[in-house]
């Protein structure tokens, strides 16, 4: 702490600031500065998948293990100062297909016992923590959505996903081909058509990343 001496004189406080220990302060911090940044950002390329996974469930109705299952790594894209420290800028690498269902708690998990693939049910699922579920109609100029068993092709293999047949010659075929019904992409959950972050994402990578300044901050100043 800094020295100062009080002196009180005609009902008013004065401070004497010896300000040598100040400056010694802001001297250790300069020092500092970039270990805390540099060790950050450490952590963001070790941690930062968890915070995207968590940004991403905040808004979306899917299993975490479905997220971490497209991340293909991190790679460096140039430079950022932060803080007047140059370090890498982390880029994190999602590659993922367009999911089924069978990936937002669809219900049924698999076709009720019917005679036909045309009798009547409903197939719903929960894509947004935030809003009701939603019956699955299918895409239009298609059949009625129906359940039927994947194969391994489909990257499903074993469970029941959402078909549907298709139209030609201006008629629903009876039988095949069927085409399989898809919902959306992680990467789309993670970005926007125009390419920018979703703002709950944002937010927990920054959660974490202050959590983790705050933490290195204590570790090399304190």
């Amino acid at each position: 702490m800094a020295r100062g001496v009080q002196q009180y004189y005609q009902g008013h406080k004065s401070l004497y600031l010896d300000a040598t220990e100040v400056y010694k302060g802001l001297e250790k911090i300069a020092t500092a500065m970039p270990k805390i940044v540099k060790a950050t950002i450490s952590d963001v390329r070790s941690r930062g998948q968890a915070w995207i996974s968590k940004g991403v469930r905040e808004e979306y109705n899917i299993p975490q293990s479905d997220i971490k299952s497209t991340f293909r790594g991190t790679r460096s894209n140039g430079t950022v100062k932060i803080g007047g420290v140059e370090v890498d800028n982390v880029e994190f690498v999602y590659n993922g297909r367009f999911l089924t269902p069978t990936h937002f708690d669809m219900q049924p998990k698999s076709r009720p016992f019917q005679r036909t693939a045309y009798d009547e049910y409903d197939i719903t699922m929960k894509v947004f923590q935030k809003k009701p579920r939603k019956k699955i109609h299918g895409k239009s100029g298609k059949g009625k959505p129906f359940l039927a068993h994947a194969s391994r092709k489909n990257q499903e293999g074993g469970k029941s996903i959402v078909f549907q047949r298709v139209r030609k010659g201006g008629k629903i075929v009876p039988r095949l081909p069927i085409d399989p019904f898809k919902t959306i992409a992680v990467p789309q959950m993670i970005q926007d058509g125009k390419g920018n972050t979703k703002p709950s994402v944002i937010k927990a990578v920054g959660d974490g990343m202050e959590k983790r300044f705050d933490n290195h901050w204590k570790r090399f100043l304190i």
